[in-house]
């Protein structure tokens, strides 16, 4: 926790002044605001698909009034940035049926109109996957050296740190590690952890 702030994947715990709890979206300052541009050639379902996300996200979490505002009208900016009509992120899309079908450019327009009559969005897959394209490698990577969400135990108390990193999680591990070993504590949440116990 720093600042009274605890961001945990895309969410972001505040504790307010009165010592109770809200919630915002987390953003790492890394953060992009580029989505497939609309003059792409994509399919419309996966140019739309990290839009669906930020309206379900933006519907979902628990926000005030002012930070749901907030980040709707962030949503707007970014569907506006990449060139999207402002009224797709204003819809309500909540009874929305959803179906999968290969992507076809011959059908889909036809299939659109078809399906939306009776309230069910198409979404539609590519034929080609990259796995089918690539094949099986032959060689598995160890868990330990992919990115994703990892998990610490303390052997000395049932505290758990969860983490997130682009990099190797074994990469991310060692630098726990190396932080706890100089004594930078304020740089991992983990090396503060043992260095609290330790001391």
């Amino acid at each position: 926790e720093h600042n009274e702030q605890l961001p945990f994947l895309d969410v972001l715990i505040i504790r307010n002044s009165e010592n109770k709890l809200e919630f915002d979206v987390y953003r790492k300052e890394t953060a992009t605001l580029r989505y497939i541009p609309n003059d792409s050639h994509h399919p419309f379902q996966h140019k739309m698909a990290s839009f669906n996300f930020l309206i379900h996200r933006l519907l979902n979490f628990p926000l005030s009034k002012e930070r749901f505002e907030h980040e709707k009208q962030l949503i707007k900016n970014i569907a506006k940035s990449n060139g999207y009509s402002l009224h797709l992120i204003d819809k309500d899309t909540d009874n929305s049926k959803f179906a999968s079908l290969p992507y076809e450019p011959k059908f889909t327009r036809r299939l659109d109109k078809i399906f939306k009559n009776i309230n069910i969005n198409l979404v539609y897959n590519s034929k080609n996957k990259l796995q089918t394209l690539l094949g099986n490698p032959k060689d598995k990577i160890n868990n330990n050296e992919k990115s994703g969400i990892y998990e610490i135990s303390c052997k000395d108390c049932d505290q758990k740190y969860i983490g997130q990193t682009k990099r190797s999680i074994l990469t991310r591990f060692k630098e726990h590690m190396a932080h706890l070993k100089y004594g930078r504590t304020e740089k991992s949440c983990v090396a503060q952890h043992a260095f609290d116990k330790l001391g």
